[in-house]
């Protein structure tokens, strides 16, 4: 049996609880079923995600010849697939 879910009181609160807790406690995403948003506007907002490399190796969505290129990519450029390397 999953764990309850508590109340926010805010996004804040919503997301920082999550960010301490694996989600998988709380929910049975076994039983998850596949939405339409028909009435979802694409973005064009840009975003980071920082990801282990083993997530984007276990990924449907990089091809491996993608990925390996953009790792042997020696500074900030454009990668395939749409990825580009950022440092800070």
């Amino acid at each position: 049996m999953n764990k309850q879910i508590p109340k926010f009181k805010s996004e804040d609160e919503e997301r920082e609880f999550y960010a301490s807790r694996d989600s998988t406690e709380y929910v049975d995403w076994k039983k998850a079923k596949r939405v339409v948003l028909p009435e979802l506007e694409p973005s064009l907002k840009t975003i980071s995600l920082r990801l282990p490399v083993h997530s984007l190796l276990n990924s449907s969505a990089v091809s491996p010849a993608c990925l390996i290129n953009f790792l042997r990519m020696p500074g900030p450029s454009s990668g395939c697939c749409g990825m580009d390397r950022v440092y800070s």
